[in-house]
């Protein structure tokens, strides 16, 4: 059962002050989910949107109009609708012709972000470069307003010390507050601040005015504004209210503002100091609480959890107030970004955790109503990414989603936004433990394929070796078995249409079947490929035969057939060879004359039954060992070393039970080899909405004769394929591109380096470096050839201060040789005047004898002597000197030259550095690439590889043992070696009718016999092969028994299995609900009655005795006067939400209600009372609603009624009175 907090711990504890607010939007038109973006990624911004709309940037060209880079777009649902033709003309009047419901609002150059409006829809806010607009500040993030009446742009920072970003802006427009690493205000830049931007006016004067609201040492962040502007809330790790120092932990913070007239001024709260972070504040429009997540445990008020948990606090309440906690780690997991819906009443927040316990953990969405203590679940599949934003209506968020959430094929994260209003037609969220939400339950399409499944992608989930699960595959030998995690990968599955039984066929492409090399260390890698196009069936309500796989080989069996054609593949007799791992000969004594013997082929039975959403697959494959690895460091490309190649199999997987088994297994008469493995079935419900999470498919591989380290082993390899959320396989994401291999990401194009494929992800290489540092070439890079170097004829600079006009020549910089005479320096200090002659700077001799310096640090007292500098005597030796770089050690002078002293050792000892010695910093040791091979000086893990710069051994050794022995890796070499196990110690001789096996003098003993007992009433007790032990044989059929369930009569055997008779409990009669027998007491009974209520007012719903639901049309005045109480039903519930100080008063919303609810009576008495006082009652109706119009003009008029607000129900009275009329008309 999903639980909240006890009462006293949830929001009810507040609600005497928090208020809901009208549901403006028009839910009835508005479909489940509308995708706003495309390409990608995509994302919500964090800040806030006003006046019932979404706000948000892309680098997508969302109109198709040539933007480019990034650009602000704005969203209106109204607008939306009306240019969908869906709103009545009774409810509102659209404009003529419709607004655009996507509106581009910036173009050109400085990337705009951050987009924040008012609540007017005029004027907007938003980060970007200073250059946007032509402004100041170019290189650095700048806050800029924008009026979308005017076109006027205002720049409001225009720092060059740092970025400015993430503005909000109140209801009303004049208040922007923002982020900003900038010394806006004086002090130091670097650290972010929260500033607030106030434009006013003082005595009919415009001012604007700028206010620091923090200073401290750590960063403050997230800045909203409340509805009016009156109070900021943010997080930060400074001590704010303290000595301003960091203390590393992020607490809520709020700040209430004077800015009535000046001066203005601002004083903090501190809402959170608890003992670990508190983040994403989120405050309320009018009521002042904020919402944030925190990982605290101290907080007051707070039960803790565990978990990061969903809280609320009061900002009017002074430092550290109670709180209010909604979540706990169990059962949501962790719980980030909570938004308030317009009116405090809902908000929407994102958890981990399986809350409704329906097998939908990870990053969904979760809604909780205060007020009618609801928890709704909007998503359940996909990966959505925080912020989210329930600012666009009670019944809305907005949420960036990697699943296409509104039915099309869209890749990568997209804006979405999801209307969970309750009316037909729109999300339906999970409200009760077990229900699903829309997106993996949602009502089946009308027609004839509504059983249609269609193509999905079973991706492979990946082993978590810190968490435990995900894909596993065993190889089994006769030495033991190995465990190892399995790669991601994928299979497409092209799922027809259900038939009657719920059965459908599957196709299975084998160009879309990525399989992961699989790699058992000190064995060798596995690579399995499809050779061709598989197929498989899916069943979802169970029953279909054969949903087991048992797959078995011998080993040895007769040679019946000489010319190798079918049965043996081995013998050195056959002639030719075939692929494959197999041995000729196969074996090293064959018996002679023949009949000899030979490995036999597979032998697949289908046992059991298909559970509900049981899957089989068969896949014809070819099969790889490569023994090592190539150059490249990747396994089964073509530069491997392989044990054998292509050795063709077919791959069966089941969710089921599949059993591999050898008879005679490495050539041992009576050795057998298994493998048994379990899957889980699949949900056809999510499967039909691409959700295949839960299914696991299982499946082995028996091969025989493997060449391995210089021997022949059979082994059965086993594989555990669990599948994961989607990922986009078979559509174009930009950010990303699905891939098997480096091949399948290569874009043909050298200039964006080698890409290479990642955990299914095309990774981008590294740019190809073009830049020559030559300025007389014009650098660029072809697809194709690469780097290219054109020269060009610019000007340039050659260094010589004696030329003039240089330019460009043939690559080469060439100047002009200037005017004889004029000054320069030649960079001799013994030349004296030095003058330009004929391009060449050039000096006179200084006197002999003038101090000069030689550039010697082991000479002392150089001076002139014809022009040159020469050395004067050598200073000591051992005198310390340098030649600029610590690399050669300490250099000391010896006999008048700088000597090197001993080199700078620089190796530090770790394979997973690079070394490497700067002459001016000394060593540095550069982190060789995760996944780069290396050696930990442990031969027994083999596969030893880098990770965060330290080299990490992983895998191990297979030493296989004979019974009685015990095998050991040697750490020096990675050599094996046995000892023999102690007597007594347990071990298996190999015949099955022997119990309590023991070593003794390293052999393998017998124990007692084993005991054959029936294996249950319909088997007798059999008697024991050594080989295969018990037998287990059947009991004569039609031998009484009892199956152990009172749903059967006149159970006997049947081929060792009890069965009887099923009761059949069906009475013919759908209305009376599905019956069902009771297995223990044998009785019918009755399952749920059908509801036959189709939601649509115009029809009379009714369920015929054997015949099932039926609907017929009503009469047009039922059906009309069903409209009309929809009206009133929509009226009642907007002011039941609407705040009092919204209607101007409690007297006001009580005489509506009152109104509305004596409309709703004279409705009921139309329907049910005689039909020659219909227009009577209509009569009535109509002056009800006449009533409601007038109290909602009055107070308009008066300026009591919000005129949003009052428009709105308005339209709605309005709109029924014209239905009443034209309804009494039609009875007139």
């Amino acid at each position: 059962m999903v639980r909240l907090l006890p009462a006293g711990r949830r929001l009810a504890v507040i609600l005497a002050i928090l208020a809901a607010c009208p549901a403006f939007a028009l839910h009835r038109e508005s479909p489940p989910a509308i995708r706003l973006t495309s390409g990608g990624p995509n994302f919500v911004p964090q800040t806030r949107s006003w006046a019932f709309s979404l706000i948000f940037s892309s680098t997508d060209d969302l109109l198709a109009n040539g933007s480019t880079g990034r650009q602000i777009y704005y969203f209106t649902l109204f607008d939306y609708d009306c240019q969908r033709g869906v709103i009545p003309p009774i409810q509102v009047t659209c404009p003529e012709p419709p607004h655009p419901f996507l509106v581009q609002l910036t173009s050109g150059p400085g990337d705009p972000d951050n987009p924040t409006i008012d609540g007017s829809g005029n004027r907007i806010a938003f980060d970007a470069d200073g250059s946007y607009g032509g402004g100041q500040g170019a290189g650095h993030r700048q806050i800029f307003e924008l009026d979308l009446d005017t076109g006027e742009l205002l720049q409001v920072t225009a720092a060059t010390d740092g970025d400015s970003v993430r503005p909000s802006i109140n209801f009303p427009g004049g208040v922007v507050v923002f982020e900003s690493t900038a010394a806006l205000k004086g002090g130091t830049s670097g650290v972010p601040q929260v500033f607030a931007f106030f434009r006013t006016a003082i005595e009919r004067v415009p001012i604007t005015v700028l206010l620091q609201i923090t200073n401290g040492a750590g960063p403050s962040t997230r800045p909203m504004l409340d509805y009016l502007g009156k109070f900021i809330s943010f997080e930060s790790t400074a001590d704010l209210l303290g000595d301003g120092h960091d203390t590393g932990v992020s607490q809520i913070f709020a700040s209430e503002l004077e800015h009535g007239k000046p001066p203005f001024s601002s004083r903090l709260i501190q809402i959170t100091r608890g003992d670990a972070p508190s983040h994403h504040p989120w405050i309320a429009e009018k009521d002042h609480f904020v919402l944030f997540d925190s990982a605290a445990t101290d907080l007051p008020g707070a039960a803790g959890g565990g978990g990061t948990e969903i809280y609320a606090a009061p900002i009017d309440a002074g430092n550290s107030p109670t709180v209010v906690q909604y979540t706990t780690a169990n059962p949501f997991g962790n719980c980030t970004f909570p938004t308030f819906s317009p009116g405090t009443t809902r908000f929407a927040f994102l958890c981990t955790g399986d809350a409704f316990a329906n097998g939908t953990a990870g990053n969904r969405v979760f809604a909780f109503d205060a007020g009618a203590n609801q928890l709704f679940q909007i998503t359940g599949r996909g990966d959505v990414v925080g912020p989210i934003s329930a600012a666009v209506g009670l019944n809305f968020v907005a949420i960036s989603d990697n699943t296409d959430v509104s039915g099309g094929d869209a890749c990568d994260y997209q804006i979405y936004i999801i209307d969970y209003f309750p009316f037909p037609g729109h999300w339906i969220p999970a409200t009760r433990p077990g229900q699903l939400p829309y997106d993996l339950s949602p009502p089946p399409p009308p027609g004839p394929n509504s059983n249609l499944i269609g193509t999905r992608t079973l991706s492979i989930l990946p082993a978590d070796p810190a968490a435990g699960g995900g894909s596993q595959a065993t190889l089994t030998t006769q030495a033991g078995t190995w465990a190892v995690g399995v790669d991601p990968g994928y299979v497409r599955l092209d799922i027809a249409a259900r038939d009657v039984n719920q059965e459908a066929r599957i196709g299975v492409p084998g160009d879309t079947v990525i399989l992961p090399p699989i790699s058992f260390p000190g064995f060798g890698t596995f690579c399995i490929a499809a050779s061709g196009d598989g197929a498989g069936a899916l069943d979802c309500n169970g029953g279909r035969a054969g949903g087991d796989l048992d797959s078995f080989r011998d080993h040895n069996i007769d040679d019946t057939d000489p010319a190798c054609v079918t049965g043996c593949r081995e013998d050195g007799h056959c002639q030719g060879s075939l692929p494959g791992p197999h041995h000729d000969p196969a074996l090293a004594n064959p018996p002679s004359p023949p009949p000899a013997v030979c490995n036999g082929p597979p032998i697949n039975d289908r046992t059991g039954t298909y559970g509900a959403g049981g899957m089989q697959l068969e896949v014809p494959v070819k099969v790889t060992l490569s023994a090592y690895w190539g150059v490249d460091g990747v396994p089964c490309t073509a530069d491997d070393t392989y044990f054998f190649r292509d050795a063709p199999s077919t791959l069966a997987l089941t969710t089921g039970s599949a059993t591999g088994a050898i008879l005679d297994a490495g050539n041992v008469l009576g050795a057998t080899l298994e493998a048994t493995d379990g899957g889980a079935p699949f949900d056809c419900a999510r499967v039909k909405t691409g959700d295949l999470t839960g299914g696991e498919l299982v499946g082995t591989l028996s091969l025989l004769d493997v060449p391995n380290l210089g021997q022949l082993t059979d082994v059965v390899l086993g594989l555990h394929l669990v599948a994961a959320p989607d990922i986009c396989i078979n559509c174009t994401c930009s950010s990303a591109t699905t891939c098997g291999a480096a091949a399948d990401c290569a874009d043909a194009d050298v200039c964006n380096g080698t890409e290479q494929c990642q955990n299914l992800t095309c990774v981008a290489g590294n740019p190809l470096p073009c830049d020559d540092g030559n300025p007389c070439t014009d650098d660029s890079c072809d697809p194709t050839a690469g780097c290219v170097h054109t020269n060009n004829t610019g000007p340039c600079d050659d260094g010589n201060p004696c030329t003039t006009s240089d330019t460009c020549q043939s690559g080469t910089c060439v100047g002009v040789a200037g005017a004889n005479g004029g000054a320069c320096d030649d960079g001799n200090g013994c030349t004296l005047g030095d003058v330009c002659q004929a391009g060449t700077c050039t000096g006179s001799p200084a006197p002999d004898g003038s101090l000069c310096d030689d550039g010697n640090p082991c000479t002392t007292g150089d001076s002139c002597l014809t022009g040159a500098c020469t050395g004067g005597p050598a200073v000591p030796d051992n005198t310390p000197c340098s030649d600029g770089s610590v690399c050669n050690g300490l250099e000391t002078c010896v006999g008048g030259v700088c000597t090197p002293g001993t080199a700078l050792n620089c190796d530090d000892g770790n394979s997973c550095t690079a070394d490497s010695c700067d002459p001016i910093t000394g060593c540095a040791h550069t982190t060789s690439p995760d996944g780069t091979p290396c050696y930990d000086g442990n031969g027994c893990t083999p596969t030893d590889v880098c990770q965060g710069g330290a080299c990490v051994g992983s895998g191990s050794v297979a030493c296989p043992a004979a019974p009685c022995s015990q095998a050991i890796c040697d750490p020096s070499n990675g050599t094996c070696s046995t000892t023999q196990l102690p007597d007594g110690a347990a071990c298996e001789d190999g015949n099955a009718c022997t119990t309590g096996d023991t070593c003794q003098g390293g052999t393998c003993v017998g124990g007692g016999p084993v005991a054959c007992a029936p294996l249950d009433s319909c088997h007798l007790a059999g008697v024991c092969d050594p080989a295969n032990g018990c037998s287990n044989p059947a009991k004569v059929n039609g031998t009484g028994c009892d199956d152990g369930s009172a749903c059967t009569l006149g159970d006997v055997c049947l081929n060792g299995v009890c069965s009887g008779v099923v009761v059949s409990c069906d009475d013919g009669d759908p209305c009376n609900g599905t019956e069902t027998c009771d297995p223990a007491s044998g009785g019918c009974v009755t399952g749920p009655l059908p509801n036959c209520d189709d939601g649509d007012p115009c029809t009379t719903d009714s369920c015929v005795a054997f015949t099932g639901c039926t609907h017929q049309a009503a009469g047009a005045f039922a059906c009309g006067l069903s409209g009309i109480e929809q009206t009133f039903l929509l009226l009642q519930q907007d002011v039941q939400a609407a705040p009092v100080t919204a209607l101007g008063g409690q007297s006001r919303q009580t005489r509506l209600l009152d109104l509305v609810a004596r409309g709703l009576a004279r409705v009921e008495s139309a329907r049910s009372g005689p039909a020659r006082l219909r227009a009577h009652q209509l009569q009535f109706i109509q002056s009800k609603l006449k009533f409601i119009t007038n109290v909602i003009d009055a107070g308009m008029r008066r300026l009591k009624i919000d005129p949003r607000l009052g428009g709105t129900l308005r339209s709605l009275a309005v709109g029924a009175m014209q239905d009443v009329q034209s309804l009494r008309a039609s009875i007139a």
